[in-house]
């Protein structure tokens, strides 16, 4: 989730910088600048709920304990 969002944000940024006067990269600058937040605690929020799981050592056997670490 974390990483195909932030390949959309900076697909944003760089054709919004390749070419300012596109209204459609423009709109889609603003798209992200008003959503981004909401992404952030989205995801911030679900890491927290992965390390309060209570399937946590079931999880971390699954996907290894450096998703715990970082």
């Amino acid at each position: 989730m974390s990483r195909r969002s932030n390949d959309l944000i900076k697909a944003t940024f760089i054709h919004q910088t390749m070419d300012t006067t596109d209204e459609r990269y423009a709109n889609d600058q603003r798209w992200v600048d008003k959503n981004q937040p909401l992404f952030t605690k989205a995801l911030l929020e679900f890491k927290e709920a992965i390390f309060n799981s209570t399937f946590k050592e079931y999880i971390e056997e699954r996907i290894g304990s450096m998703y715990f670490v970082n």
